[in-house]
């Protein structure tokens, strides 16, 4: 038996029996994310994508601190070096907070909670605080509020099937109880590995050999607590006894490893210094430990024995899980996720720039993420992304078989595999059309410098025909030089040329921007889009398509052709005229009047679009 389906989890998140699930979560002000930033989760693995910088941990960090008893403090606070928003914190709109919404059953059926969270002030509580802190506040004291205006946060209901989900005062939602699990791949270390690589100053580092030593001295009373029989000097060193997992366990870490396993030892422990886990692998000629171990090997260990001891429906957060991973690995710990999805009621939300962990994944799941290369602002590009899409923002262009046309929406791609059919069908399965969510906009924004830059090949842009510049003039490109005094006239000849200044991710470290580095790169993606960017022959696809197969007037705006289209399937499919139309049979309706279009099409013909799926 098979994995579950995208089909399985989307009917085990519907659930009630999953409750409570994270549905949403906005960044008023956090971070470098820009204002209201809003991420949604309606599919129960959720894939955050994006360029280094694009503040990936950073979400999963607030996720972490989003249920009640966590704390967003535990990864960032205020230091010396870096206080986080103390000389703007008078401004109320520049409070560092999140709100998040999550769903909950009640006896009247579903209700939606939301929840915000803000750093304040508070007199640090613990009862081992250091004395030059002991009568100061805790500047990162991160708590729930009650509802503001200020943050768009809706009304809370008055009723009674709520009275234990909200404060007692009424004006705050509970934090959602949920027992949550965070792994960053990139510092999940073995103990040996710690001490190692990591090891803090001390007699044993400074001597010639030292660690090695120190391992030898401590590997004995490691190996007598796993054979159980440690000493009592063993003892004081033991933080948790050493555990067998379970059979199942073991099955799983030998389906994602490929290798069968017999069976797994683990204790945590601080042997050689600092705490850390320790493990003993079995196979059936002979076992070794994770200092024999591959990194990857250890971290699978420690996120199947982490998610199978997790409580149900809880929510695991996993930082760059394909971490020291091979591609198969990681495809079969995705099988693994889903498992758990189904067995546990386990909402998963990961950072990754995989794309063979992307691929396993729907559209809804993906959510791709872009900086700002000037300002550093992070914004979400498109709540909704195709895996395709995703790897070519993160550049990601090698190895993929297949010609791409990147396309506005449905409509688009099936003008596009109408064209390949009729002008080199014996070429179908090498080129394909790519729907980027988001309209032109993000597509020429995001997508276009992403491509020019990573200098892509095999993918081309079209765009609608009302995107098409008449008085475009390319051969400016030519004419201005491209250095940094010249800044301002390259970003209007981007305006001129493409309706607007495409992100240009200047190849600088810091926050200081070299203007050259900037102009040279700007000019680059101006340079490909000339050479890779074509549009469809009319203004907008539906009136194009309506016009060649009825009377329609071919400068019809889009929205008067669309509900053309809606009608059209109104009559195919037989709805009554209060239903709502299915977008799947609108586009059904619009596939049915393509098939009747032949190489003598204005539209199927585009000049632009021939000459690619032709070449």
């Amino acid at each position: 038996m098979g994995a579950p389906s995208n089909d399985d989890l989307r009917k085990r998140f519907a659930d009630k029996a999953v409750d409570p699930v994270i549905t949403e979560i906005r960044f008023p002000r956090y971070k470098a994310l820009a204002p209201n930033l809003t991420i949604t989760f309606s599919f129960p693995i959720t894939a955050l994508v994006g360029p280094n910088g694009s503040n990936k941990s950073s979400i999963l960090h607030a996720l972490y601190g989003a249920p009640a008893g966590k704390s967003l403090s535990d990864f960032w606070f205020s230091t010396a070096m870096d206080d986080i928003d103390g000389r703007i914190r008078a401004d109320k709109n520049t409070l560092q907070r999140f709100i998040y919404k999550y769903r909950i059953h009640t006896k009247q059926g579903p209700v939606i909670g939301e929840c915000r969270k803000a750093r304040g002030r508070k007199k640090y509580r613990q009862a081992d605080v250091p004395s030059d802190f002991a009568e100061k506040k805790d500047p990162d004291y991160w708590e729930p509020t009650k509802r503001v205006a200020v943050d768009a946060m809706a009304e809370i209901p008055v009723d009674d099937a709520i009275a234990n989900l909200v404060s007692d005062t009424k004006d705050r939602w509970n934090p959602v109880a949920k027992e949550v699990e965070y792994l960053d791949f990139r510092s999940e270390l073995s103990a040996y590995d710690k001490y190692l690589y990591h090891a803090p100053v001390d007699r044993w580092t400074r001597m010639t050999n030292g660690k090695k030593f120190r391992i030898l001295r401590k590997s004995a009373g490691l190996a007598r607590a796993f054979a159980g029989q440690p000493r009592a000097r063993d003892r004081e060193s033991i933080v948790e006894g050493v555990r067998e997992l379970e059979p199942d366990v073991v099955k799983n870490i030998s389906r994602i490893l490929g290798k069968s396993f017999a069976s797994i030892k683990l204790v945590e422990h601080t042997f050689y210094s600092s705490t850390g886990f320790s493990a003993v692998m079995r196979l059936a000629d002979g076992g070794y430990s994770e200092a024999h171990a591959g990194s990857g090997e250890f971290a699978i260990v420690r996120l199947v024995d982490a998610i199978s001891k997790m409580e149900r429906n809880g929510l695991l957060l996993l930082d760059e899980p394909e971490v020291s991973l091979h591609p198969g690995a990681q495809k079969c710990l995705i099988e693994f996720l889903r498992d758990q999805v189904v067995k546990k009621g386990t909402q998963v939300v990961l950072s990754t720039h995989s794309p063979s962990i992307v691929e396993e994944l729907p559209a809804e799941a993906i959510k791709l993420l872009g900086a700002d290369p000037v300002t550093g602002e992070v914004s979400l590009i498109s709540d909704e992304t195709h895996p395709s899409q995703a790897f070519f923002h993160i550049g990601h262009t090698t190895g993929l078989k297949t010609k791409r046309i990147m396309v506005e929406d449905a409509l688009a791609a099936e003008i596009v595999s109408r064209a390949i059919t009729i002008h080199c069908d014996d070429l179908r399965g090498t080129i394909s059309p790519v729907i980027f969510p988001g309209g032109s906009g993000n597509l020429v924004m995001h997508s276009l410098p992403a491509l020019a830059l990573a200098k892509a090949t095999d993918v081309v842009l079209l765009l609608d025909g009302d995107q098409r510049i008449d008085t475009a003039d390319w051969t400016e490109c030519d004419r201005i030089p491209a250095t940094g005094d010249n800044r301002e006239r390259w970003q209007e000849l981007a305006k001129n040329l493409l309706g607007c200044v495409p992100k240009h991710f200047a190849n600088t470290k810091g926050k200081d921007v070299d203007d050259d580095s900037v102009v040279r790169n700007l000019r680059d993606i101006l340079l490909w889009a000339r050479d890779n960017t074509y549009y469809l022959d009319g203004k907008v696809p539906e009136a194009a398509v309506l016009n060649e197969t009825e009377d329609w007037d071919p400068d019809a705006g889009t929205r008067k052709s669309k509900d053309r289209f809606v009608e059209i399937a109104r009559e195919v499919f037989g709805h009554s005229s209060s239903a709502r139309v299915p977008s799947a049979d609108i586009l059904s309706a619009q596939r049915i009047r393509l098939s009747g279009l032949d190489g003598s099409s204005p539209l199927i013909k585009s000049p632009e679009l021939a000459h690619f799926v032709s070449a």
